[in-house]
C-alpha cells in the first residue's frame, strides 16, 4: 500500500441516495494516503460539503448527457491542474458513466476507458463487440418502428425474442416471448409509448431514461431448467477477476412474470456452475475494454453455456455495495480503488448467510394519497436497508405484462435463502399505501403485492412435485398399515402372550423416538431430498430381508422380526420428519395452506386403511406372505420416484456442528408449540393404543387364528379410517371457509386474522373430540357381537365419531405447533419436529407396555380399563 501515498485520484459524481459511496472513497484515500478530487454538479455540492474541501471540488453539470455537454465537461476537467498529477479516474455510477469514462480518456490515466463504456452503455454496441466471439453471440438489432421490428423479426430468422430499450435497466420496459411478426409489432407500438410517457413525466430526469433510448430487438435466451438469471458483482485487476460474487436474479409475480423483481446474494446456484458464470463474465469484460475496476455482468446459463444479457460499468447500482458489504466484509468502494491503483484486491470472507433483495411494485395507477407503516417495516427481523421512493403526491403506476416500476426496495438478510425471503415478506406487509385512482377512488395496497408470498411461493395441491411426493406417500403408507397389522399378529399374542406383542410395540416405537430424536437434526442437515430417499432405500433393504425370512422358514421368527421392525420404523421415523418438513418449508407462511396440505395428505395416508382392510382379507385368504412378499417392491418403486423429484435440499449452514439439544430447547421454551403439543401426545396415545393394542386384542379374541385376527383388526381400523378421512375433508372444507371469511380484510391482515380463526376452531375440535372418546365404552362392549367382516354394529358409529373427530384435532394441533415455528428456527426445523415426534412416541412406548400388560394381567377386562382410563 506504500506505493500509493501521494498519489491522486479524481472520482466522479455522487448521489444523495448513495452516501455511502463517498464516505468509502474518502476513508479508503485517507487510509492511503491519496490525494481525492471530486467532479460533482454544483447542485449536489451538499452531498460532499463536510467531506470534500472546496479546493477539491471541481464543478461541473455531470448530470447532463448531451454528447457535447458531456465532452465539454471532460476537456474542462482535463484541463484542471489536479488532472495533470492524476493516477487514476475512479467512478461507482452507471449514470455519470460516459462522462467519467470520457475524463478517463482525456486524462489518460487509470480507468475505465470509454470504448469499454460506450459498448456497455449502448445494448446495441454490446452485442456488436461481443457478437465477434461466437460463446458470446446473441443475434441482437436495434428496431426503429413497428415495421421495422416486423422486418428485423423475419431477418433474424424468427422464433423467440425480447424487446427491451437500448439502455437501462429492464424491469422497467421489458417484453417477453415474442414469437410472431404480430406480437413483436404490437410490443415495439407499446414500449414506444410507454417509454415516451415516462420520459415526460418529472421523476425521468434523474434516469437514464429522460431521453428515449431506443429499442432493441434481441435473441430470447433458452435458460438451463432449473436456473435463474445471474449477475456477478466483480472487480476486475490486470484483466482478471480479483473479487467475484455470483446473484441470482428473480422474478416477482403470481406468475413470475415480472423481471428482475429480486436478487439473491450469494447465488443458490451450484458452486461449479457459479464459476463457470464468472469465468465468462472475466471473458467479457476484457473483451469489452474493462480489465481494472468495478462491473456488474447479467448473466443467463443456456445449453450453449453461460451468456450475457447486459454489462454495466462500474459499481452495480441501487445497495447493491450494501449487500455485499454485510454479507462478506468487503468494500466494493475500496477495493476498486485498490484495482485502478494496482494495489491487492481483498475478496473478504465468505458470504455468512443469504440477502434477499427486493423491490417492491405498485398494484394500482394514481397519485401516493397516504403512506403508513414503514417504521414497522424498517424495524422487521433481519432488515438492513428500507427505502421508499414515493411519498404523498408522487404518482405511481401499476405493473405491466412483463415490467414494472418500482416504488421502495428492501435488503434482509437471513440465515437461508428461505429464511431471508420469510423476513421480507413478514416485514414488507406492513407497508399500507393509499392511491387516489383516475376516477376519483382511493385504493389501498400493502407491499407484499406481486411478492411471493407463501401461497404463490408454495406448490400447488396437484403440482408434479406434490403429485409425485404422494404417490411416494401412498406407497409407504399401503406398506405400513398392512405389514403392521400382519406383524403383529405374528407375534401370536393369544399363544405367546400379549408381552410377546408389547415387546415388538414397545422395542419398535423405541427405535420410532430414536429416530424422531437423531432424525431431526439428520434432515437439517443432510436436507429433505437425500434424507427421503436414503430412508426408502434403506426400507428396501429391510423388507428384502424380511422377505426372505419368511422365503425360508414360512414366517418370521420373532428374534428376527423385533429388530428388522425395529429398524424398519427407526427409518420410517426420519421419512415421517421430512415429510413434515416439507409442510413447514412450503406453507410456513400460511395456516389455511399448511391445513389443506395436512388434511390432503392425511386423507391418502387414511385412504391406505382401505387397503390395509383388503390385505387383512388377503392374509385370511393366502396367509402373510401377500403382505410381506409386495413391501420390498413398493418401496423400491418409492425410492426410484422419490430419485427424481425435485424436493428441498439442505441449508447452506448445513455443515456447522450438531446442537443435540436445540430442537427441544426451542419446543419448551415457545409455550405455542408446547401446549398443542400436549394435546397432540394424549390424543396420539389413545389412537395408537386403539390400532396396535385394542384392536389387535379385539381381533385374536374374536378370532383366535392370527390370520383370520388380522382380518378382524383390519376391519376395525378401516372403520377407524372412515372417521379420519371424514375429518380430513372437513378440515379442507375449513380452510377454505377461512380464507373466504378473511378475504374482505387487507392482505396485510389476513394471514393474523386466519391464525386466531383457526386456533378457535382448533378449541371446539378438542372439545369434541374429548366427547368422542366416550365412545371406547361403545367399542368394549361389543366383544361378543363380532362377526368375520365389517362390524357394523355399535361399535361402527363409535369407531367412526373417534376416527372424524380426532383426525380434526389432530390436523388442527400439528398446523398450529408447524405454524408457530418461529422464521428465526426455520434452520432446525427438522431438529424442532424431532423433538416434538420423539417426545411423542417415548410416551407410546410407555403406553404399549402398559396395555399390553394390562391385557396380560386382565385379560378381556382390559378393554374396561382402556375406555376408562382415556375418557377420564
Amino acid at each position: 500500500d506504500a506505493s500509493a501515498k501521494g498519489k491522486t485520484v479524481i472520482m466522479v459524481g455522487t448521489k444523495k441516495s448513495r452516501p455511502f459511496v463517498l464516505a468509502e472513497a474518502v476513508r479508503t484515500a485517507k487510509a492511503l494516503g491519496v490525494d481525492l478530487y471530486l467532479v460533482d454538479d454544483l447542485a449536489h455540492r451538499g452531498h460532499s460539503k463536510d467531506l470534500i474541501p472546496d479546493s477539491h471540488f471541481i464543478a461541473a453539470p455531470i448530470t447532463d448527457r448531451d454528447p457535447e455537454a458531456v465532452e465539454a465537461m471532460a476537456k474542462a476537467v482535463a484541463a484542471h491542474p489536479a488532472a495533470a498529477k492524476a493516477h487514476a479516474v475512479a467512478g461507482y455510477f452507471s449514470s455519470y458513466a460516459k462522462v467519467t469514462a470520457r475524463i478517463t480518456d482525456l486524462v489518460g490515466k487509470a480507468g475505465i476507458p470509454g470504448r469499454a463504456v460506450s459498448a456497455s452503455d449502448d445494448k446495441v454496441a454490446t452485442r456488436e463487440v461481443l457478437n465477434a466471439h461466437k460463446d458470446l453471440e446473441v443475434p441482437s438489432r436495434a428496431v426503429t418502428s413497428a415495421e421495422d421490428a416486423r422486418k428485423a423479426y423475419a431477418d433474424l430468422g424468427g422464433g423467440k425474442f425480447i424487446m427491451k430499450t437500448i439502455r437501462g435497466e429492464n424491469s422497467r420496459f421489458l417484453a417477453i416471448d415474442l414469437d410472431s411478426p404480430e406480437k413483436v409489432e404490437k410490443a415495439y407500438r407499446e414500449m414506444d409509448e410507454a417509454v415516451k410517457a415516462f420520459a415526460a413525466r418529472p421523476e425521468s430526469k434523474t434516469t437514464t431514461f429522460s431521453n428515449h433510448p431506443g429499442i432493441l430487438l434481441e435473441r430470447m435466451l433458452e435458460k438451463v431448467p432449473g436456473t435463474d438469471e445471474t449477475s456477478v458483482e466483480v472487480v476486475m485487476q490486470n484483466g482478471k477477476a480479483a473479487f467475484a460474487l455470483v446473484s441470482d436474479t428473480l422474478n416477482i409475480g403470481p406468475n413470475k412474470e415480472l423481471a428482475a423483481g429480486s436478487i439473491t446474494f450469494p447465488s443458490q446456484a451450484p458452486a461449479a456452475m457459479q464459476a463457470a458464470i464468472v469465468a465468462a463474465a472475466a471473458k467479457a469484460l476484457n473483451v469489452i475494454g474493462i480489465t481494472d475496476g468495478n462491473a456488474r455482468v447479467d448473466m443467463m446459463l443456456t445449453p450453449d453455456g453461460p451468456k450475457v444479457v447486459e454489462i454495466n460499468p462500474y459499481m452495480g447500482g441501487v445497495n447493491i455495495f450494501l449487500a455485499i458489504k454485510s454479507l462478506t466484509g468487503m468494500s466494493l468502494v475500496e477495493q476498486g480503488f485498490r484495482a485502478i491503483l494496482g494495489l491487492r484486491v481483498d475478496p473478504g470472507h465468505a458470504a455468512d448467510g443469504v440477502i434477499d433483495y427486493r423491490f417492491l411494485a405498485s398494484k394500482h395507477s394514481g397519485a401516493v394519497e397516504s403512506v403508513a407503516g414503514m417504521e414497522q417495516a424498517a424495524a422487521s427481523e433481519g432488515v438492513e436497508y428500507a427505502e421508499l421512493f414515493v411519498e404523498p403526491g408522487d404518482t405511481v403506476v401499476e405493473t405491466g405484462k412483463n415490467s414494472y416500476e418500482e416504488y421502495g426496495e428492501f435488503i434482509v438478510k437471513g440465515k437461508t435463502f428461505a429464511d431471508a425471503l420469510s423476513r421480507t415478506i413478514q416485514a414488507v406487509k406492513n407497508i399500507v399505501i393509499g392511491v387516489k385512482k383516475a376516477d376519483g377512488t382511493v385504493a389501498t395496497m400493502v407491499g407484499d403485492h406481486a411478492q411471493p408470498t407463501a401461497p404463490s411461493m408454495s406448490p400447488g395441491l396437484f403440482s408434479k412435485v406434490v403429485l409425485g411426493f404422494l404417490s411416494t406417500f401412498i406407497l409407504v403408507s399401503t406398506v405400513v398399515e398392512s405389514t403392521s397389522l400382519a406383524v403383529s399378529q405374528m407375534t401370536s399374542p393369544l399363544t405367546q402372550g400379549f408381552l410377546a406383542l408389547a415387546a415388538l410395540t414397545s422395542i419398535s416405537y423405541a427405535a420410532y423416538t430414536a429416530g424422531s430424536f437423531l432424525g431431526g437434526r439428520w434432515v437439517d442437515r443432510f436436507g429433505i431430498s437425500k434424507s427421503y430417499r436414503a430412508v426408502l432405500a434403506f426400507r428396501t433393504v429391510v423388507w428384502t430381508a424380511m422377505a426372505a425370512f419368511f422365503f425360508a422358514t414360512g414366517t418370521v421368527p420373532l428374534w428376527a422380526l423385533v429388530p428388522l421392525f425395529s429398524l424398519d420404523y427407526f427409518a420410517h421415523s426420519i421419512g415421517r420428519i421430512a415429510e413434515h418438513k416439507l409442510q413447514v418449508t412450503w406453507f410456513k407462511a400460511s395456516p389455511t395452506e399448511s391445513s389443506r396440505f395436512g388434511s390432503f395428505r392425511d386423507f391418502v395416508e387414511y385412504g391406505t386403511v382401505f387397503v390395509a382392510s383388503g390385505m387383512g382379507l388377503a392374509v385370511a385368504a393366502w396367509g402373510f406372505g401377500a403382505v410381506i412378499y409386495p413391501a420390498p417392491v413398493a418401496f423400491g418403486v418409492a425410492a426410484l420416484i422419490a430419485l427424481v423429484l425435485r424436493l428441498p435440499g439442505a441449508p447452506r449452514e448445513a455443515t456447522k456442528a450438531i446442537n443435540w439439544s436445540a430442537g427441544f430447547r426451542s419446543v419448551f421454551s415457545n409455550n405455542g408449540i408446547l401446549k398443542p403439543m400436549a394435546g397432540y401426545m394424549l390424543i396420539n396415545s389413545f389412537l395408537y393404543m386403539l390400532y396396535y393394542i385394542v384392536a389387535t386384542a379385539f381381533g385374536a379374541y374374536v378370532a383366535g387364528v392370527p390370520e383370520q385376527a388380522a382380518a378382524v383388526s383390519g376391519s376395525l381400523t378401516g372403520l377407524y379410517g372412515v372417521g379420519a378421512l371424514l375429518g380430513a375433508l372437513a378440515m379442507d372444507r375449513l380452510a377454505t371457509k377461512l380464507e373466504k371469511d378473511t378475504a374482505h380484510l387487507p392482505e396485510g391482515e389476513r394471514t393474523g386474522a386466519q391464525r386466531k380463526l383457526y386456533l378457535a376452531s382448533a378449541i371446539r375440535s378438542l372439545k369434541w373430540a374429548a366427547l368422542a372418546v366416550l365412545g371406547a365404552w361403545a367399542f368394549a362392549s361389543q366383544t361378543s357381537l363380532f362377526t368375520f367382516g365389517w362390524p357394523f354394529f355399535i361399535v361402527s358409529p363409535a369407531l367412526i365419531a373417534i376416527g372424524f373427530t380426532a383426525q380434526r384435532a389432530l390436523i388442527h394441533l400439528d398446523t398450529i405447533m408447524k405454524d408457530n415455528i418461529p422464521s428465526a428456527d426455520e434452520s432446525l426445523s427438522g431438529s424442532i419436529l424431532g423433538a416434538i415426534r420423539s417426545m411423542t412416541y417415548l410416551s407410546l412406548v410407555f403406553g404399549f407396555l402398559l396395555w399390553g400388560g394390562f391385557f396380560a394381567l386382565l385379560g378381556t377386562g382390559a378393554f374396561y380399563a382402556f375406555g376408562a382410563f382415556y375418557t377420564a
